[in-house]
């Protein structure tokens, strides 16, 4: 449900979105595709949305990275701390909540 309505909410804002499931469709995505920003939640079933976000930044090192996460900045039990540009949004958020995380991760890329 959340990826649905994050979904939704991007794109009343007049942005492209492309949907995954897991990491791995994930990964595959941004290599078919150009994007400008990955929102990842931290608890992703087949890896942990921090390392989502390692793999993808090694790829694409000017990727901008939103984590969405029900924890503060140290997102999570596994004490991992959000890359210093990177935007944490905490559950649940709101469509403006998500409006302003979306420009200062884009903000931060420029």
């Amino acid at each position: 449900m959340i990826l649905i309505s994050t979904s939704d909410m991007l794109s009343s804002q007049g942005h492209a979105v492309l949907e995954a499931a897991d990491a791995s469709r994930a990964l595959q995505l941004l290599d078919e595709h150009d994007v400008d920003v990955l929102l990842t939640d931290v608890g992703l079933p087949d890896i942990r949305g921090v390392d989502l976000a390692a793999r993808a930044r090694s790829r694409h090192p000017k990727l901008g990275v939103i984590f969405a996460t029900g924890y503060d900045r140290s997102l999570g039990d596994g004490g991992d701390a959000a890359p210093k540009d990177a935007i944490v949004l905490t559950k649940p958020y709101s469509e403006p909540e998500l409006a302003e995380a979306v420009s200062q991760v884009n903000a931060a890329r420029r």
